[in-house]
């Protein structure tokens, strides 16, 4: 089981409780197999160096990813109306929602990303809006439960974003690549994203 706090990983398959930090509703636990190198953050990320995979319960839209402050809304509870709500997001080139599935649970898949010209100071996006004594974000959406906001970590992000029905609660799973990101990189994310079993309430 894998729980509280960053860790490293070897090479295995751990179990993972969404249910402990997404808040809303129980989520069926995860089986998820990684190979070696990888790190789990607090049992609702997984990542190395330029690669990442996220879990979230989405709450709120925001309509700009960049002039942010005050556009937050419901999207709705259901998959295909979130992956609407995110196709009309501005400056993100997303692409068309397609069905997939994982473990029998089925869902949409869909790519969008980070603009490879915006202005980035190496701390945040120079052009976007801030909170008060925090860095210029460029920004998604809110989560229920601890992760609270998905920000962006740069210029050219690519997110691979699968949103599930997990036996009635809508599940994201988010798996986000950065430019330096290698072939072998994102195998590995395909991999273990398609390692993923449900397994209990």
């Amino acid at each position: 089981m894998v729980g509280a706090g960053d860790q490293p990983l070897e090479a295995g398959t751990y179990r993972f409780e969404p249910s402990r930090v997404l808040g809303g509703d129980p989520y069926p636990d995860l089986l998820v197999t990684v190979p070696a190198g990888w790190a789990s953050g607090d049992g609702w990320a997984l990542g190395k160096e330029s690669v990442a995979i996220l879990l979230w319960n989405v709450d709120e839209v925001f309509r700009d990813p960049c002039r942010w402050e005050g556009t937050a809304y419901d999207p709705g509870d259901s998959v295909d109306e979130l992956a609407a709500a995110l196709k009309e997001v501005p400056l993100r080139d997303p692409s068309d929602p397609v069905p997939t599935e994982i473990d029998g649970r089925t869902g949409v898949y869909l790519e969008w990303s980070v603009p490879e010209d915006i202005a980035y100071d190496g701390e945040g996006f120079p052009d976007c809006d801030a909170k008060p004594g925090e860095p210029h974000d460029f920004v998604s959406w809110t989560g229920i439960g601890k992760p609270s906001v998905r920000y962006h970590q740069g210029p050219g992000q690519v997110d691979r974003l699968w949103i599930i029905d997990a036996d009635g609660q809508r599940l994201v799973i988010d798996a986000f690549s950065m430019p330096e990101a290698t072939d072998a990189d994102i195998a590995e994310i395909e991999a273990i994203v398609g390692s993923m079993r449900f397994v209990g309430p």
